[in-house]
């Protein structure tokens, strides 16, 4: 996969950290594909995603339908204690 570092940048950064319900198996010599599966786990679609940009794969999450983590707010601090 070092050969495609928009595919590599996207896998290895929103990808695993970002994504709900999602996972990542590397399969050496193989070219990346997006495996999409139903409720019941039965496979529904399979995308050779080797010549795709990080903006490209983005929007192809968001066309299947895979939802984002929610974005956890961040901890209130005690008054008085502003970072500088």
């Amino acid at each position: 996969m070092n050969k495609l570092p928009e595919v590599k940048a996207f896998i290895n950064g929103e990808f695993q950290k970002d994504y709900l319900k999602t996972t990542y198996t590397k399969i050496p010599g193989k070219s990346p594909e997006a495996v999409f599966y139903n409720e019941a786990g039965e496979e529904l679609e399979r995308l050779d995603i080797s010549g795709m940009k990080r903006t490209e794969l983005r929007e192809l999450m968001e066309a299947k339908g895979i939802k984002k983590k929610p974005v956890e707010e961040e901890e209130e601090k005690p008054a008085g204690h502003d970072e500088i």
